[in-house]
C-alpha cells in the first residue's frame, strides 16, 4: 500500500485501524509474573 509516499509495513496500524483491533486483544499480561529483581540478585 502506498499513503502519501511512505510504504505502510503489514504490522504497521493507522489509530482507526489500531482502535478496531484494540478490543479483539487480551486484556492480561502473558507469560509467568516477574519474580522480585531483588532477591533474584
Amino acid at each position: 500500500m502506498l499513503d502519501h509516499g511512505r510504504v505502510i509495513r503489514r504490522h504497521e496500524l493507522s489509530d482507526a485501524e489500531w482502535e478496531f483491533v484494540r478490543p479483539l486483544l487480551p486484556v492480561s499480561l502473558r507469560g509467568r509474573k516477574r519474580l522480585d529483581d531483588r532477591r533474584v540478585l
